[in-house]
């Protein structure tokens, strides 16, 4: 009887942030269409790679083969900008509407004018340290022995504007480090119809159940409108795409790196959790540095704004799995990462954190055996012409 008369109540705490739910929802599922026709009506669409110049580096990385539609993570996002006004002005809220405000700028910028990644890593730079100055700040970091490091040390007091600031160089950099990487790892894994929206759902429902089991209303508040934009945005966006997240993406990464921040569970957690688009990230980055062998910061921004085919999503492709295969195989991944990262706790999570890693690295080492057994197959069937043809 006592567990009976709990249920109802647990319920309840979850049907209360249903209406922002349904309210996404529908506002994707309405606007989304309107703003694909928009988009081709003011040309923010992404052409495929046999309408590009041959000199087009990123021909290689176009999956699609009409002209498809730009600007969904406007969509997505434009609702979040009201949750200073449906979930209550805090410091961290209205600088987390401020920052996404200025990356969706940014994003429909590069959806009109394909703006160079380099300057978009930059402009990111900058937004998150604001961010993070406004609140948006990791305070603390859990180490294997489930014990907690303090980044709130070595204060510095600033002066400016005849105002005192004291700022804590360690937060500052660990907070400011983690929005960028989680904002360009949603980013990078943005090149299969659907991955990158479902990623951030699958995210999203992490944060939503963490933030309703600890209380914390407006955090919870906007991940379900979060959840609902993305609910009805996912319909227009998996193959066949009729519209793209396009340049927003960046913000929409932001997104969840704010709010696995305020949402105070430990960022171990959230490594877990976001363990897909996170490890992706850190696979390209070291191919890119063997690649390109930057010698200087100019070179190493120069060449986070380059792109290849070093994602997992292209590795699966090239071993031989079409699209859909190659979106289910990483949904599966994002969501097994998603239970581990919230079933654990305590010397536990590390462990997860090995797992995922070893999970990852099993993954792209099979994507090379098969990319090699592919090739091999298709050495052993070409035609004599094939094999000596110029």
């Amino acid at each position: 009887m006592v567990e009976s008369a709990k249920m109802p109540s647990a319920i309840v705490k979850y049907i209360h942030f249903l209406p922002y739910l349904i309210g996404g929802f529908v506002w994707s599922l309405l606007v989304t269409p309107l703003m694909g026709r928009l988009a081709k009506r003011f040309k923010f669409v992404d052409q495929p790679p046999s309408s590009r110049q041959r000199a087009d580096a990123t021909r290689e990385r176009r999956w699609h083969r009409i002209p498809v539609a730009k600007m969904g993570g406007v969509v997505i996002l434009l609702p979040l900008l009201l949750s200073p006004l449906l979930f209550g002005v805090e410091k961290w809220l209205v600088s987390f509407v401020i920052s996404v405000s200025a990356l969706i700028i940014l994003g429909i910028l590069d959806d009109k004018f394909e703006i160079s990644g380099k300057w978009q890593f930059l402009a990111l730079i900058g937004i998150s340290i604001f961010a993070v100055s406004g609140g948006i700040v990791i305070t603390d970091i859990q180490n294997p022995f489930d014990t907690f490091l303090n980044l709130n040390i070595l204060p510095l007091n600033i002066k400016l504007f005849g105002q005192n600031f004291t700022v804590y160089p360690l937060a500052l950099i660990i907070s400011t480090l983690w929005l960028i990487i989680v904002s360009n790892a949603i980013n990078w894994i943005d090149n299969i119809g659907g991955i990158a929206a479902a990623i951030t759902f699958i995210t999203g429902v992490a944060i939503f159940l963490v933030a309703v089991r600890n209380g914390d209303s407006i955090q919870a508040g906007v991940a379900a409108l979060l959840l609902g934009t993305i609910g009805g945005f996912l319909p227009f966006n998996v193959i066949p795409e009729k519209i793209f997240i396009g340049g927003t993406a960046i913000a929409v990464g932001f997104t969840i790196g704010a709010l696995s921040i305020v949402e105070k569970t430990k960022i171990s957690t959230w490594l877990i959790v976001l363990g897909l688009p996170i490890a992706d990230f850190v696979f390209v980055l070291i191919s890119r540095i063997k690649q390109y062998k930057p010698n200087s910061f100019r070179k190493f921004i120069e060449m986070l704004g380059t792109s290849g085919k070093e994602h997992l999503a292209f590795r699966l492709y090239d071993g031989g799995l079409d699209k859909k295969q190659v979106l289910f195989v990483e949904l599966l991944l994002s969501g097994i990462f998603s239970i581990i990262g919230l079933a654990l706790s305590g010397l536990w999570t590390t462990v997860g954190i090995f797992t995922m890693c070893g999970i990852m690295v099993i993954v792209y080492l099979f994507t090379k055996y098969l990319i090699k057994s592919k090739v091999k197959k298709e050495d052993k069937d070409a035609t004599p012409e094939q094999k000596f043809a110029y």
